[in-house]
C-alpha cells in the first residue's frame, strides 16, 4: 500500500502544476496561498474542473479566490440560518407554554409522538434534562439562576430551556413531536409538516457547513425537500437533467446543489422576515457563478441554478442588488 510523501509548498506547488494548473512565477516563489489555505483545500475547491485527472488551465488564482468567496458565502448565510434557528425556539416556545404551560414541555408525554414507545420516551426526557443542565452550568446569563424561572427540580421554564438548545436539538424536537403539534408548527411557516422537517434538516445541514468552514458552494444534498412546495416557479430557479430511476426509466431530477440550500433559507426567512436584506448572499453567487478559466462556463448549473436569470425569479425584490453584482462580476 502506498504511503504518503511529506512535500514542501514548492513541491505541492509543482505537484498542482503538473495537473496542469497555472501558477505564475511569483506564487511559485512564495507559496502564500498554500500556507494560508491548505494543499487539500485548494484540492477540494478545485475539483469541479478536474477533468481526467488534469485541470487544463485552471488558475491556482482563482481557485484561491474561489475559496474566499465561499467562505463570505458560509458567514451570510450564517446570519440567515440565526435568523431561522431563533425564530423555531421562539415557536416551539410559544407552542408549547400555550399548550403545557410553563414547564410542561418538560415532560416528553405531553408532546413527544406516541409511536416512539413510552421506555424510548422517557429515556429521552432524562437525556434532555442532563442536556439543559449542562447549558444552565455554561451559561453566564443571571435569569438562570432566578428561582422565579426554575421548577422544583431547578430546571428552566420553555422560553428560557428551549433558548439553551443547540439547532440539531431543535430538528430533534421538531422530528418527534406528535401528530397535533407538528401541524400546527408546520403552519407557521405555511407548510405541511413533512415539508418543514426535511427544509429544516437541510438547513441544519447548511448550519453546520458553514460553522465548521466546510465547502458550501460545492454541496450535494442527500435528503431533497420539495422545492416546488417552497416556491411556484421553482422550475424557472432549479437545474433539472436527465437521471435515471429504477435501473433503466429515465426522469428529470432536480440539481440537489447549493441552489437547493438557497431556496430552502430564502423561504424560512422570507416567512419570518419579509424585509431581509439578500444582497450579500446575492453578490456571492453572482461571483461564484463567473468563470475560473478562459474556456471556462459560467457555473450556475454546477451550483443547481437554471442560469443566471434564475436569480431573477428568487429574488424579484432585489433586482437592483443582483444588477448591480452582475456589473461588479463582469
Amino acid at each position: 500500500m502506498a504511503t504518503p510523501h511529506n512535500l514542501t509548498y514548492k513541491q505541492q506547488m509543482k505537484q498542482l502544476e503538473e495537473l496542469g494548473m497555472i501558477i505564475n512565477s511569483k506564487e511559485l516563489k512564495k507559496p502564500t496561498k498554500l500556507e494560508i489555505i491548505g494543499y487539500y483545500k485548494i484540492k477540494e475547491f478545485s475539483l469541479p474542473f478536474l477533468h481526467k485527472g488534469r485541470y487544463n488551465g485552471v488558475r491556482l488564482k482563482s481557485i484561491a479566490n474561489r475559496f474566499y468567496l465561499d467562505k463570505n458565502l458560509r458567514m451570510h448565510f450564517l446570519q440567515a440560518i440565526e435568523k431561522i434557528e431563533l425564530s423555531l425556539k421562539i415557536k416551539l416556545s410559544y407552542l408549547f407554554t400555550n399548550e403545557y404551560k410553563d414547564f410542561g414541555y418538560l415532560d416528553f408525554a405531553n408532546w413527544f409522538s406516541k409511536a416512539s414507545g413510552k421506555d424510548f420516551i422517557k429515556k429521552q426526557e432524562l437525556l434532555f434534562k442532563k442536556k439543559i443542565r449542562h447549558s444552565m452550568k455554561k451559561s453566564s446569563n443571571p435569569e438562570y439562576k432566578n428561582k422565579v424561572n426554575l421548577n422544583k427540580e431547578g430546571l428552566p421554564s420553555a422560553w428560557f430551556g428551549i433558548s439553551l438548545l443547540m439547532f440539531g436539538d431543535i430538528e430533534f424536537i421538531i422530528k418527534n413531536l406528535s401528530r397535533k403539534n407538528a401541524i400546527k408548527l408546520a403552519k407557521e411557516y405555511h407548510l405541511d409538516y413533512k415539508t418543514l422537517l426535511s427544509v429544516v434538516g437541510l438547513v441544519h445541514l447548511a448550519r453546520n457547513i458553514c460553522c465548521h468552514n466546510q465547502n458550501l458552494v460545492d454541496v450535494k444534498i442527500k435528503t431533497q425537500p420539495n422545492v416546488r412546495k417552497l416556491f411556484r416557479n421553482a422550475n424557472e430557479i432549479m437545474y433539472e437533467y436527465s437521471g435515471n430511476q429504477k435501473a433503466s426509466k429515465q426522469c428529470k431530477m432536480v440539481s440537489n446543489g447549493l441552489a437547493m440550500v438557497t431556496l430552502c433559507v430564502k423561504y424560512m426567512v422570507d416567512e419570518i422576515d419579509s424585509d431581509y436584506d439578500w444582497d450579500d448572499i446575492i453578490s456571492d453567487i453572482v461571483e461564484l457563478a463567473h468563470p475560473v478559466s478562459k474556456n471556462g462556463g459560467e457555473l450556475y448549473h454546477h451550483m443547481g441554478f437554471k442560469s443566471a436569470r434564475s436569480l431573477r425569479y428568487l429574488f424579484p425584490k432585489n433586482k437592483r442588488d443582483l444588477k448591480r453584482a452582475q456589473r461588479r462580476a463582469s
